[in-house]
């Protein structure tokens, strides 16, 4: 299957245009549209998110990791890799 990937800014939400593209006059294609995220900000919310669980629950632990560290010691990878 052939894809093709491209970002545009939406300037009018009623209207979508798509130009250069790579394909055929006639050829039918399926479009998707997906919103494009800020991953850094999307990182630094799960990173918060992360160490408000580990303070919160830091007591409360009683597994491992596989370096024997809390499963809130970022080294370890985190909740990922706790061992029951």
């Amino acid at each position: 299957m052939e894809t093709y990937k491209t970002y545009i800014t939406i300037e009018n939400p009623d209207r979508v245009v798509l130009s250069n593209l790579p394909f055929q006059v006639g050829q039918r294609v399926q479009i998707i549209v997906l919103p494009e995220y800020d991953r850094v900000k999307i990182s630094q919310k799960l990173k918060a998110l992360f160490t408000a669980i580990c303070f919160q629950t830091r007591h409360k632990l009683k597994y491992k990791t596989r370096c024997g560290a809390s499963p809130c010691d970022p080294s370890c990878g985190g909740f990922d890799r706790v061992l029951l």
